[in-house]
């Protein structure tokens, strides 16, 4: 059985995101909390932690 291991997109800071979109930042994946564009996501709002790879 072949299991897919899901792409999680490299943050832009060029891409729209929105609410509920996760990205990969630095070894850490973010989950936006609303609408944002250029906001780094290890700078807080609009972002939060959702899965450390560390």
């Amino acid at each position: 059985m072949l299991f897919l291991q899901p792409t999680i997109p490299i943050w832009n800071q060029d891409t729209i995101y929105h609410g509920e979109d996760i990205i990969s930042y630095n070894n850490i994946i973010y989950k936006a909390k609303w609408w944002t564009l250029g906001d780094l996501p290890d700078q807080g709002d609009p972002w939060q932690v959702y899965v450390s790879k560390k």
